[in-house]
């Protein structure tokens, strides 16, 4: 009878060993799915920071201290006789140096 008993609680003890290791498998594949979700949403990010990083330089090109931006065509105006707002930033302090440390805070 004893043997019987020994042989009962050996058996329990395999199946509580097999839910376990059952539990531990489940929890592996979640911890492993979410790590492939999260591998894919970085890489979104990733791609549209990259974008965005590509739109703020052609956005740079159009705010140039020289050459074909809106600064230098109206600075033209302000040449021509047209009147800057008092009230807003002049445009004689638009510079590169501002666009620079607007890019210098998103990396």
């Amino acid at each position: 009878m004893y043997m019987n008993l020994r042989v009962l609680e050996m058996m329990w003890t395999q199946v509580r060993q097999l839910k376990n290791q059952q539990a531990m498998i489940d929890a592996a594949n979640t911890v492993i799915d979410r790590v492939q979700d999260f591998g894919m949403r970085f890489g979104d990010v990733e791609t549209s920071m990259n974008d965005t990083i590509k739109k703020i330089a052609k956005l740079k090109i159009t705010t140039a201290d020289s050459g074909a931006s809106i600064i230098t065509a109206a600075r033209n105006l302000l040449k021509a006789g047209a009147k800057e707002n008092k009230k807003k930033k002049s445009l004689a302090e638009m510079d590169d140096s501002m666009f620079i440390e607007a890019d210098a805070t998103l990396c």
